[in-house]
């Protein structure tokens, strides 16, 4: 084998260098990723995003960073998600109330789980139902004896409109047969405020919100939206124990991307996620705030998120409406 000329030798080693260099340009991910979080600072999704951003930042090599877009039950921080460019760098750390809530209650420019990919299920925590210590009720048949003899005075607070707390108040009142008023907030964090203020009289809101005021004493808890008692409010009833049997309510969270993106990015993220969902600090966060793990894949992600759409259309909207 006849040895290269100097001069090609030179420009075959800087031709190599050069794709080397590039190669490694185009690796993901080249800077930091970006989390949206669709309700205000200090909220419950706090609770989650902010281990999983730490670790989900470790199995990257890069800083993951949260961005709040709190508006519009969601719509807005979706929009921008759906909108953006599919290359991994723009993530959604979402619930139902953007995904699937606020394009059947309003117009919305994006469909809530057609126009994303899932990486998985983050946390699944269940709510309760909480009163202020002025309300009269110790219980969910005293309060529903309450709210019959008062119809319409009575109001609860929600985290924001087509927030889980906003659908699972509704379908209280509907297999209740109470008239309760709706009190939206932006957030879980402003809705608490006002609760523990005494300026609204109850709220379905996932436990992590509210436990520290439960074991104050600030709030009163009625019934867990579980299918179990939880083992941080062992006293607190279940709603199948208050007469309420198969009523269930949970704050389900899953980190969503855009449609479409490059195959060797979706495996990066994946392999991240898998990290973040096997870390034994993640898991017991979320287990120490009341909720759940629950490890499903991006196809079984996809299918939860899909019948949960089904499921909340018929709560929500009239039979044989075409929306």
């Amino acid at each position: 084998m006849h040895a290269l000329p100097k001069t090609c030798l030179a420009v075959f080693t800087a031709t190599l260098v050069a794709a080397s260099s590039w190669a490694a340009d185009e690796g993901y991910p080249r800077h930091y990723v970006t989390v949206i979080n669709p309700f205000a600072p200090g909220g419950p999704t706090d609770v989650v995003a902010r281990p999983l951003t730490k670790i989900l930042g470790e199995a990257l090599g890069q800083q993951v960073i949260v961005e709040n877009k709190a508006a519009a039950g969601g719509a807005i921080a979706a929009s921008h998600v759906a909108r953006a460019k599919p290359d991994g760098y723009t993530l959604f750390l979402s619930t139902g109330a953007a995904l699937i809530v606020t394009p059947l209650l309003q117009k919305t420019d994006y469909d809530g789980w057609r126009d994303f990919d899932y990486l998985g299920m983050a946390a699944y925590l269940p709510s309760v139902l909480v009163v202020h210590p002025s309300v009269q009720a110790n219980s969910v048949q005293e309060l529903l004896e309450l709210a019959k003899r008062q119809p319409g005075k009575l109001n609860f607070a929600s985290s924001g409109q087509g927030s889980s707390s906003h659908v699972g108040g509704e379908a209280f009142k509907r297999v209740a047969g109470i008239d309760i008023v709706h009190l939206p907030y932006k957030g879980a964090a402003p809705a608490v405020t006002d609760l523990v203020a005494g300026v609204t009289n109850m709220a379905l809101l996932n436990l992590t919100s509210v436990l520290p005021h439960i074991k104050s004493g600030k709030l009163r808890a009625l019934a867990f939206a579980g299918r179990d008692r939880s083992q941080l409010i062992p006293d607190v009833p279940t709603f199948y124990e208050s007469g309420f049997p198969g009523f269930e309510l949970a704050s389900w969270y899953v980190m969503a991307t855009p449609k479409n993106m490059p195959a060797n990015v979706s495996r990066v993220l994946q392999a991240a996620w898998n990290k973040v969902m096997s870390n034994p600090d993640y898991r017991a966060t979320i287990i120490a705030n009341g909720g759940e793990i629950r490890p499903y894949t991006a196809e079984q992600t996809t299918k939860y998120v899909k019948e949960e759409n089904a499921r909340t259309r018929a709560l929500l909207l009239p039979a044989g409406s075409s929306k």
